[in-house]
């Protein structure tokens, strides 16, 4: 049986157009929601946790490693349109 997008979510989570433009507005006024919606219990102590955590550095990001050698352009064979 398929799954379909409309069947996990629930319309009274979700916020299509957000009033805010900043993080932080942005940030209570989906946590209000779901607090309306009883999925929080304490909206202040939720909100504080996630700003903080938006806020932190990340350090699970991935970063591409440089080469040491440089890119030998010579070795290239260019390429034209009917290839």
């Amino acid at each position: 049986m398929a799954i379909t997008l409309a069947d996990l979510l629930d319309e009274k989570r979700v916020i299509l157009g957000l009033r805010s433009r900043k993080v932080p507005n942005a940030l209570r006024e989906i946590i209000d929601l779901l607090a309306q919606n009883g999925k929080i219990d304490n909206p202040e102590a939720f909100f504080e946790k996630v700003l903080a955590r938006e806020q932190a550095p990340r350090r699970d990001t991935i970063r591409p490693q440089r080469s040491t050698r440089p890119f030998d352009f010579r070795n290239r064979r260019s390429r034209t349109v009917s290839e």
